[in-house]
């Protein structure tokens, strides 16, 4: 019996790790790279070419995409696949530290993490914040564990993660100082001690990691000093001017994660007093993590993970409670709550169609409609209540409530980092999404293969412009190069300049423009646009165009002598 219950639990954290892998990767290379995710790849791809490149602060994303882009070639799913199946590992989060949260909210939060909207958005984008979550937290659980080589291994890799990393460190070391004594029970409640061996092997299977993978096994050997600048990236942006609204992290967490965000408040306000130790520590690490993420001007929208993960164990552990509560409401709290679902269901949806609707007649309607099915459902409850008992009553009506959230959270997962639509609406992307990159790369290919029967053998000057994005899409294009103006005598092949700029090019150039950057106007958005956004990720856009020039006798039927530059 004992051997069955571990091999169904066995099963479910593999289903849930599968689910983790297939919302991480599907379609992962369909959209173009953003400027912010190009300029990393790009990067990469120098690595891969034997290059030596100037590295930024996110030294453990580009060696290991180099490496792939080495022995794959380099495109768009290869630039975010490293991310994806790394980040897929804070699935194993749970497993790691099920003796403190025991084994049935292990599992829950397995299947937290595993659709979890943000830490998908995460885990989707090239770079290396979803590097440095995993590992610094895989770190930590297998040191409680005793697995002193396996905790080095990821303390290594996390600190190859970037700036974000050091966001999430500062807020685990300041939640420790305000807890040592609950920390200090952690640690010695382990059955191993942690004597001076077990810190100098965690000390060493760190160091040779940290070494070896950042210095791409000495082949990169200015990796190290890239790993030193991510600490300086996150402390030059405490002085840095703040580059998102908060209206944007509350959009992303009230919005999209309202189930864990339900759930995790119910959780820390019950457990403020009387909660295990764990429990305390976690409260507080959400505390000390949300107010440092308030108050660090160079955050971005998707550095709201380091907030989620004590919020989403805080709400595995109440939807645990919950679900325990269950068998409590028999068939007549099933049915309440089957009802308390559709009627919600049907006020929400009726609720977004009052945006879409002109008459009145038809909006007041609507109006009486939703007063009506609240007005079911409250009768519902207290006939319930009356006739059976309060306890039935509550159970069923959360229930409902609970299970419409559920149902929201997963279409957030579904259009999380752009797997269903929309890609141009995702929140976590600090850039604009390249919308018309597929048909400005057919566009250079076509006029290349016209004139030289080689689709990659005429080149693209970048004038008074710097676009990683179009970099990165032209990669393959010999001699393309940027410029910050054009010499009067010179006649490219063809041109890319801003929408807006003007350049000096005479009448034998042709232009059309694309649309590089597209991205909501979200401090323009009214709150109708935001719940529209919301539902159906529909909201008004900013676009910013550019402009491809190419020398008339590059088109079929002209002169075929051409220079090539």
């Amino acid at each position: 019996m004992y051997q069955r219950r571990m091999s169904i639990e066995q099963g479910l954290f593999l289903l849930a790790f599968l689910l983790a892998l297939f919302f991480r990767l599907v379609h992962l290379g369909a959209f173009a790279l953003s400027d912010a995710e190009a300029s990393l790849a790009m990067q990469a791809l120098q690595i891969a070419r034997g290059e030596v490149p100037p590295l930024g602060s996110q030294p453990g994303y580009v060696l290991l995409t180099g490496v792939l882009f080495f022995l794959f070639g380099s495109n768009n799913a290869l630039a975010r696949l490293a991310p994806a199946l790394l980040g897929s590992l804070i699935v194993l989060l749970p497993v790691v530290f099920r003796p403190q949260l025991g084994r049935r909210t292990a599992l829950v939060l397995a299947y937290f993490l595993a659709l979890s909207p943000t830490l998908i958005a995460v885990t989707r984008t090239a770079d290396g914040k979803a590097i440095g979550l995993t590992f610094l937290l895989l770190a930590l659980g297998l040191a409680l564990r005793r697995q002193a080589a396996w905790a080095g291994i990821c303390a290594g890799l996390a600190l190859l993660g970037g700036p974000s990393v050091w966001l999430g460190l500062l807020g685990l070391a300041v939640a420790g100082g305000f807890s040592i004594p609950v920390v200090r029970s952690l640690w010695q409640g382990e059955t191993k001690p942690a004597g001076r061996d077990f810190w100098i092997r965690l000390a060493a299977a760190g160091l040779i990691t940290f070494l070896a993978v950042g210095t791409l096994f000495l082949q990169a050997p200015h990796g190290i000093s890239a790993a030193a600048s991510s600490l300086v990236s996150f402390l030059s942006g405490w002085v840095a001017p703040a580059t998102q609204n908060l209206g944007l992290l509350l959009a992303a967490l009230a919005g999209i994660e309202i189930l864990p965000l339900a759930l995790g408040l119910v959780g820390a306000i019950s457990r403020s007093r009387g909660g295990t130790p764990v429990e305390t520590f976690l409260i507080r690490w959400l505390v000390i993590a949300s107010v440092l993420l308030l108050l660090y001007p160079g955050r971005q929208v998707a550095d709201l993970a380091w907030v989620l993960i004590p919020l989403y164990i805080l709400a595995a552990g109440t939807l645990d409670r919950w679900l325990a509560s269950l068998p409590e409401m028999g068939l007549v709290g099933a049915a309440q709550a089957g009802f308390v679902f559709a009627l919600l269901a049907f006020v929400v949806l009726n609720y977004l169609g009052t945006y879409s609707l002109q008459e009145l007649a038809n909006l007041q309607l609507r109006w009486i409609s939703m007063a009506g099915a609240l007005i079911i459902l409250v009768l519902l409850g207290i006939l319930i209540a009356w006739s059976w008992s309060v306890r039935i009553a509550m159970l069923g009506t959360i229930s409902g409530t609970l299970l419409l959230l559920a149902v929201f959270n997963l279409s957030n997962t579904f259009n999380a980092g752009g797997i269903k639509a929309y890609p141009q609406a995702n929140i976590y992307q600090s850039d604009g999404y390249f919308q018309e990159a597929d048909l400005l790369l057919q566009t250079v290919n076509d006029i290349s293969r016209w004139s030289t029967g080689d689709q990659d053998t005429l080149g693209v000057t970048l004038v008074g412009m710097k676009s990683p994005a179009i970099e990165w899409l032209l990669r393959n294009a010999k001699g393309t190069h940027e410029e910050d103006f054009l010499s009067p005598s010179s006649s490219p092949a063809m041109v890319v300049s801003a929408g807006n700029a003007e350049i000096a090019l005479g009448s034998n150039y042709s232009g059309q423009d694309f649309v590089a950057s597209e991205r909501p106007a979200w401090s323009l958005m009214s709150f109708g646009e935001w719940v529209s956004w919301l539902v159906y990720r529909d909201a008004p856009l900013e676009k910013t165009a550019v402009i491809l020039w190419v020398r008339n006798d590059l088109f079929p039927g002209a002169n075929p002598a051409v220079s090539q530059p």
